[in-house]
């Protein structure tokens, strides 16, 4: 698996260098996303506060037919009352590569992206635990919206 990760990191590395190397960059794409939560009743796991959340920062720099090649840095961070629940209490960064479709598939109150590629991450376990840890993910993304009333 991770003979294939490489390869596969490296096929698209020379394809953003080679792509990069042609191209002004067709936008600067950012997302965030964030919850504060409460878990209420008689719970022995994930029990009380937690504040969960992401920053990601992205270039498009080409098209590719119906694909944009995307590029990104990303910051998560999650914080719990609980120190001994140490998966709620990590932060990290990540980079990545990616190709992404977007578009309105319903109608103009609508929209949609979906996008397939690889990231590296790193987290810090920061309670409790004081652990480390870095991994590449090849992933699949997706997300839908709109508004039934328009």
């Amino acid at each position: 698996m991770k003979s294939i990760l490489l390869v596969l990191v490296g096929v698209l590395l020379l394809l953003t260098f080679a792509v990069v190397a042609h191209a002004e960059p067709l936008g600067y794409p950012w997302s965030t996303w964030g919850e504060i939560s409460q878990t209420l009743g008689d719970t022995d796991i994930d029990q009380g506060f937690k504040l969960d959340g992401y920053v990601e920062q992205g270039v498009d720099w080409t098209k590719l037919g119906a694909f944009t090649l995307n590029t990104f840095v990303g910051l998560r961070g999650t914080v719990s009352d609980h120190s001994s629940e140490y998966w709620n209490n990590k932060w990290g960064p990540w980079v990545g590569l990616k190709m992404k479709l977007d578009g309105k598939p319903f109608s103009s109150q609508s929209w949609s992206n979906l996008a397939i590629g690889v990231r590296w991450e790193y987290v810090d376990y920061f309670q409790g635990h004081n652990d480390t840890d870095s991994r590449g993910v090849v992933f699949l993304q997706w997300g839908l919206g709109g508004d039934w009333k328009k």
